[in-house]
């Protein structure tokens, strides 16, 4: 969920003369594997000016992709007006994202998040006293995704504190557009009379690799795939065993890791390590053919255990719920991946 853009109309019938504009926003992930309580950010400061709507030109992530795992989340957005200019020198800190910091499950992030979310709490605290807060837009919503689901598309949220432009009655019959250079349009007519804030849903059918948040497990598949570009210099037979047994034992820290990654579902999980121990037997394999028969390390068995065995007892150390061949989940995987890929590059949540 990102914000897509946003927009404040400070009515003139108020007395008070704006000056700053802050848009903050807090965040809970329902998971047994967070600690933390709602997570606040101070997305953006802008200044504003009385009977004058302000594009607020905000586009920004409120919550990193949200695993399966999740059952529910919360979500609130404000936008509170400085009239005393207190929050001015802090202008440039805000809007360079210092205290802006979406969540994810990932423990190394959540800390980075709750840390950044005391101070940002602090900040508004010191700098505009809750008496000196003027809310022109409170949006505050639970999400259950379990029971009712999220789905896909634009939602809008909206705010007045002008009688004299009162929230648009909700009507089956009313059509909102958003254009490509920002904005709202109801019914025909582009809404500047009211704040505003266009809140994103997007969603992946399928979690890969490639979506860790730098988690530790990458690291470990990183180290083995750093294994596995050694093999096509090996001189022998003897370095390539030594090889495997190095990628074998980063291959199983890996997959350890990944099991305990709050962010994928178990067959996420078992598809992502069948793809990169059938990859990385095939190189071994590969490099094998060049000295004759691939030897038996101690990291499989017994010096005399066929090399087939050697596999099948890795695959159901590292897979044991695996009912396929390793070759058909390996393909199902790289075709998810793919997809996946596409799919969140037309989002723009990954480079390609």
């Amino acid at each position: 969920m990102k914000i897509r853009e946003a927009a404040a109309y400070f009515p003139a019938s108020l007395l008070e003369q704006p000056k700053q504009l802050l848009v903050t926003s807090q965040v809970e992930l329902h998971h047994p594997a967070l600690q933390t309580d709602r997570l606040l950010s101070l997305r953006h400061i802008r200044p504003i000016e009385r009977n004058q709507a302000r594009l607020l030109g905000i586009s920004s992530n409120l919550v990193a992709l949200i695993p399966a795992t999740v059952d529910s989340f919360s979500v609130s957005v404000d936008f509170l007006v400085d009239s005393q200019n207190l929050l001015a020198k802090l202008g440039r800190t805000i809007n360079e994202g210092q205290f802006l910091k979406e969540l994810t499950l990932v423990p190394d992030i959540q800390a980075i998040a709750g840390t950044v979310s005391k101070i940002a709490g602090g900040l508004v605290k010191a700098f505009l006293k809750e008496e000196e807060q003027k809310p022109l837009l409170q949006f505050s919503g639970s999400f259950n995704l379990v029971r009712e689901g999220l789905r896909e598309g634009f939602y809008v949220i909206l705010g007045s504190l002008d009688p004299n432009f009162p929230l648009p009655t909700a009507s089956v019959n009313s059509q909102f557009l958003i254009p490509v250079n920002g904005g709202l349009i109801l019914n025909g007519q582009p809404v500047e009379k009211l704040s505003y804030v266009i809140l994103e849903v997007c969603r992946a059918d399928n979690r890969t690799a490639e979506l860790n948040n730098g988690a530790l497990w990458n690291s470990k598949l990183r180290e083995a795939k750093a294994v596995e570009d050694k093999i096509r210099l090996a001189l022998n037979q003897q370095k390539i065993n030594e090889y495997r047994e190095q990628w074998g034992n980063l291959i199983e820290a890996f997959a350890l890791l990944l099991r305990n990654d709050f962010n994928y579902l178990e067959q996420e999980a078992d598809e992502i390590i069948a793809a990169n121990i059938e990859s990385g037997l095939k190189k071994f394999k590969d490099a094998s053919n060049s000295f004759g028969r691939l030897e038996i390390s101690s990291l499989g068995g017994d010096e005399d255990e066929e090399e087939g065995e050697w596999e099948e007892g890795l695959k159901k150390h590292l897979l044991p719920k695996l009912n396929v061949e390793l070759e058909v989940v390996a393909d199902q995987y790289r075709l998810k991946e793919e997809n996946a890929r596409k799919e969140l590059a037309e989002l723009g949540l990954l480079n390609m």
